[in-house]
């Protein structure tokens, strides 16, 4: 359903940008950049060597078909989190190679180390650019971190009606939730 195949073919190439875009904003222009180049370096390591050959198993089937899945219709970035994570472990060698052999790799990855890092601290606490003047909606889509407030204020709310049930029916309560 989330990849939109309740529907006949279609072909969008704009929902396609859109979710290389929403993986340029969740992990950094920059870090995605140097996640993405390890790849073709991987493919080639990948023939003679188990480990890159490993590793890509678990990237490329989930990006080659979330992306598949985007020409039709955007997703969320996050889908292809867990195949992030061999893509992580397979950067670290690529980068560590490139960086002892060029210069400019070493300025790119501590730009983009640099970069991530700024970027990791705003998206967790917006708030950073709403104290630097920016007039940030509190609300998704403006706020990516929309969904990680209010909790603290629904569990307080929430545990006075939690302490009056278990008060008048003499029973503790177990609360659990998805969202």
């Amino acid at each position: 359903d989330r990849g939109g195949l309740r529907t006949g073919p279609q072909f969008h190439p704009g929902e396609f940008f859109a979710f290389i875009g929403l993986h340029l904003l969740a992990y950094s222009p920059l870090i995605f950049g140097a996640l993405a180049a390890c790849l073709g370096w991987a493919w080639k390591k990948a023939g003679p060597h188990f480990k890159p050959r490993f590793l890509l198993a678990f990237t490329l089937p989930l990006f080659i078909l979330y992306f598949a899945l985007s020409f039709k219709q955007t997703g969320e970035a996050n889908w292809t989190a867990p195949a992030t994570i061999s893509l992580v472990v397979l950067a670290v060698p690529f980068w560590l190679e490139l960086t002892r052999e060029r210069k400019w790799a070493r300025h790119y990855a501590i730009a983009a180390l640099a970069l991530g890092a700024l970027w990791s601290m705003i998206v967790i606490d917006t708030d950073l650019l709403r104290r630097a003047g920016l007039p940030l909606s509190y609300v998704k889509p403006a706020d990516p971190s929309a969904r990680l407030r209010g909790w603290q204020t629904t569990t307080a709310q929430l545990q006075k009606v939690r302490e009056k049930y278990e008060a008048e029916n003499g029973k503790p309560v177990f609360l659990i939730a998805d969202n």
